[in-house]
């Protein structure tokens, strides 16, 4: 590694990441087109699939690309030809193009299939996401503005489906992820129609992400036209972001001429031509104010970095003790279980506190779902989650200086995030706050709710 990146510069930025406290699940280098860096913050592992959310959008530009150069689409053709099912279109909708949809110029304001609802809950959503593509109102001329509307990639990975008689993970497979040994086990999120969530649900490896982006960086051997190669990571759009400065085919563009596919909570695939680094990242920074440029500027210290200090051996170190947070605060604690029960106006009927020697467990019920959650002191234990889209949970429990029981879980499959459960006690009963940080298919976990004592076991 010490010819090919600067172990000073990872450190540093290491230390920056943990300073901004961002919860980071993977860092990957990579120069001249070899892997010369990788590690995970436990209990992510090299074999763990991730949710790639918005990333999957590069995803979809690249089968589009694909597609074109094949002849099966063209980028001028009307996106509502391949969608017979919705007649009589406004013109606005009638008029617009896959190349407006790639560029985020189409004719909607915002996620046609999030209008109206609650977007922190995925079951409020609209169920037929296609549809409402099609179905809502057009408010502006399409091709005009640049507005980030992830149903119009979404639409267009179900364009592909259509245009290649082949799922969308099967076509994309069959195109380049099979050359590059990407995992069998990636696979693209369904919408309630069955349709590929194209516009956030992909869950591959980091390392897949990042053979992917590699092949992507040397051209995709051919299998894209040069001219759509060069719009894809081109500013085509001015974008007022201090992170990116222009948008291209669902590519973000930064000002040196570096591009990135770009998730929500910290997913990066960024690539800098001028050094050949690449560099992926994974992470679950919802919630963590500057989290995700904190990620980015920490990606372009390092691809920055002209220097070759440090010490190799001292980030091996570093590397090989890093993991999630755990719940800091003070863990001597007298064993024993409390049950409180509540009124359930805020969902929550009841729950428990198991406190042992080495950590406890914490018991609830949210509207007559029971939720189990072992945890640690000073470790994650990973363990089973109810709710199978955010299972398992690694979870770690601490006492804060005013006496405040505070469980922090790491929600780590498709949905990503934390879960966060403060408990205040009195001689009689307890105040818990609970929150999610993310976007989940499952209610609860809102709002202040105090329960009375019941039992209290030494």
């Amino acid at each position: 590694m010490a010819d090919k990146v600067s172990p000073g510069a990872i450190l540093r930025a290491l230390d920056y990441l943990e300073s901004c406290g961002v919860e980071m699940h993977s860092l990957l280098i990579a120069r001249g087109g070899d892997l010369v860096f990788e590690s995970y913050w436990a209990p992510w592992t090299r074999d763990t699939l991730h949710r790639m959310y918005s990333v999957t959008k590069s995803f979809v530009s690249m089968a589009v690309g694909c597609m074109e150069h094949d002849g099966l689409v063209s980028l001028d053709d009307r996106i509502a030809s391949y969608f017979p099912e919705y007649p009589d279109l406004p013109p606005e909708l009638s008029a617009l193009s896959i190349r407006d949809m790639l560029m985020m110029r189409t004719c909607h304001s915002s996620t046609t299939y999030k209008m109206g609802c609650n977007p922190r809950y995925i079951p409020s959503w609209k169920d037929d996401w296609i549809g409402s593509f099609f179905m809502t109102a057009p408010d502006h001329a399409p091709g005009s503005v640049f507005i980030y509307d992830t149903s119009a990639s979404h639409v267009l990975a179900s364009l592909v489906e259509r245009a290649t008689g082949e799922e969308f993970m099967a076509y994309i497979r069959r195109k380049f992820l099979s050359s590059l040994s990407v995992s069998q086990a990636a696979y693209t999120m369904k919408d309630p129609k069955g349709c590929p969530i194209g516009g956030s649900g992909l869950m591959m490896r980091p390392l897949d992400l990042m053979s992917v982006l590699l092949f992507f960086s040397k051209g995709m051997g051919g299998l894209i036209g040069q001219d759509y190669m060069k719009s894809a990571v081109s500013p085509l759009s001015s974008v007022p972001d201090g992170r990116f400065s222009g948008y291209g085919y669902l590519f973000w563009v930064l000002p040196d001429g570096s591009y990135a596919m770009y998730g929500m909570g910290g997913q990066y695939a960024f690539y800098c031509p001028s050094s050949d680094i690449a560099i992926v990242t994974t992470a679950a920074a919802q919630g963590t104010k500057g989290g995700e440029e904190a990620i980015l500027h920490a990606i372009r210290s390092i691809a920055g970095c002209g220097c070759l200090d440090g010490d190799a051996h001292e980030l091996a170190v570093r590397c090989s003790s890093l993991h999630v947070p755990f719940a800091d605060g003070c863990w001597n604690i007298a064993a024993g279980k409390r049950e409180y029960v509540f009124d359930g106006r805020t969902g929550l009927e009841s729950i428990s506190f198991e406190f042992g020697d080495d950590g406890g467990t914490v018991e609830a019920v949210y509207y007559g779902r029971r939720f189990v959650i072992p945890f640690g002191y000073r470790r994650n234990v990973v363990a089973p989650f109810p709710v199978t889209k955010s299972s398992p949970a690694a979870s770690s429990g601490a006492f804060l200086p005013d006496g405040t029981f505070f469980l922090l879980s790491h929600l780590m499959n498709e949905e990503i995030g934390r879960l966060t459960i403060t408990a205040s006690f009195s001689a009689d009963g307890v105040t818990v706050l609970p929150h999610l940080h993310g976007e989940f298919s499952f209610l609860g976990f809102e709002g202040a709710a105090t329960g009375k004592l019941i039992r209290h076991l030494e």
